[in-house]
């Protein structure tokens, strides 16, 4: 089911993906709890230095629950980077150079000092591309994290996340997560399935992001494909001429 949720610096130059008046980019990237690898990172102190920033590694060694700060830390910054390879297909992911910081749970609306129970954390995110709003919700078995430039925005992105029960190789993860996007596009939209596409063209850097095609034009809806272990997510802005009218 879809979840619909809720000192800029320098802007980049040469944007990758045309943004036409009025809409925003979108980033959303999921991490696998389960995998007992992820469980051991809190420990990687090498790990720690080379992703968190001191203000952040601090925020980490205050936290009665580290393991879920560490990968929301990290699900934040993926997010980041991927709209700022929107803005520029130069953006590389350096994450210490991608600053997090999460509201108060009480600025939140959440429960305070009780981690595990908070549906999700608010908070924003200090690139060379300007701020990216974040969202992450923690669940037992993932993280997973949606964002915009313009907190506003957050109310228009659609989310879903699901789970592979037998996941194989990861190009079928991938696969997998592409089919739950074109339905979930469909779905929004009330066009055809087989008439949207998600195509990715080669940039500077291998492969540059998706881009939704509606009957072969290009529809102006921005849209994040993730995928870790099991799991697989999607975000796209519930803007541009794809949608039936």
């Amino acid at each position: 089911m879809i979840s619909m949720i809720q000192k800029t610096g320098p802007i980049c130059e040469k944007p990758s993906v045309p943004k036409e008046k009025g809409l925003f980019h979108v980033g959303n990237d999921i991490v696998d709890l389960t995998n007992p690898r992820s469980r051991k990172k809190v420990d990687d102190v090498r790990f720690i230095n080379r992703v968190l920033a001191a203000e952040e590694q601090g925020q980490l060694l205050r936290s009665d629950h580290p393991f879920e700060i560490l990968w929301s830390f990290w699900a934040g910054k993926e997010t980041a980077y991927k709209i700022c390879r929107k803005l520029d297909l130069r953006a590389a992911f350096s994450p210490r150079l991608y600053r997090i910081r999460f509201h108060d749970p009480e600025e939140s609306h959440e429960r305070k000092n009780d981690f595990l129970n908070v549906k999700a954390l608010n908070g924003t995110v200090s690139t060379k591309c300007g701020v990216i709003h974040i969202r992450v919700v923690i669940r037992p078995d993932f993280v997973h994290c949606v964002g915009t430039e313009d907190p506003s925005s957050l109310g228009m992105v659609a989310w879903e996340w699901d789970r592979l029960k037998n996941p194989a190789p990861d190009n079928d993860t991938s696969l997998f997560v592409r089919k739950m996007a074109v339905k979930g596009l469909s779905d929004w939209s009330g066009q055809r399935s087989e008439d949207i596409e998600i195509k990715r063209f080669k940039g500077v850097k291998g492969l540059g992001p998706p881009l939704v095609y509606i009957k072969g034009e290009p529809s102006g809806i921005d849209i994040s494909l993730s995928h870790d272990g099991p799991f697989c997510a999607y975000a796209f802005s519930r803007q541009g001429s794809g949608q039936k009218v």
